[in-house]
């Protein structure tokens, strides 16, 4: 008998000529313990798909019913509108700071309009090219 060393050493080419060797015989007791494993491992495979049958059918009603159930305590757990409370005592300040947000965001408006009326400059060459093109 080999040992491991010398099956390592072994090519995939000289192991495939020995496995194609019909006159070297197998052990007779070696057919019946492939047999078995193969049984033993299709048996575990149709426990394994047993179980996790479940699964699915529980997976697909679940999975609503979390996101309801999320969503429900959101809107449950938000607090009161009466009990929130002002950032600001004094009406001026508050309103200063609401002055301060809209100028910050009209001038960012602003930018996006420069670069949008830029652009559109652009595109008027190509758009009077493709109508001489659609219009003969």
């Amino acid at each position: 008998m080999k040992s491991i060393e010398d099956i390592n050493k072994i090519s995939f080419d000289d192991l495939e000529h020995i496995a194609d060797d019909s006159s070297i015989a197998a052990p007779s007791a070696l057919e019946k313990k492939v047999e078995d494993a193969l049984l033993a491992s299709m048996m575990i495979e149709q426990a394994q798909r047993k179980r996790t049958l479940w699964r699915k059918p529980i997976s697909y009603a679940l999975v609503p019913g979390l996101v309801a159930l999320g969503l429900a305590l959101t809107v449950l757990l938000q607090p009161p509108e009466d009990k929130l409370i002002d950032t600001y005592d004094n009406p001026q300040l508050a309103y200063a700071e609401v002055e301060k947000t809209l100028v910050y965001i009209s001038s960012c408006i602003n930018k996006g309009l420069d670069i949008a009326s830029v652009a559109a400059e652009e595109f008027e060459e190509p758009k009077k090219a493709m109508d001489r093109i659609f219009k003969d």
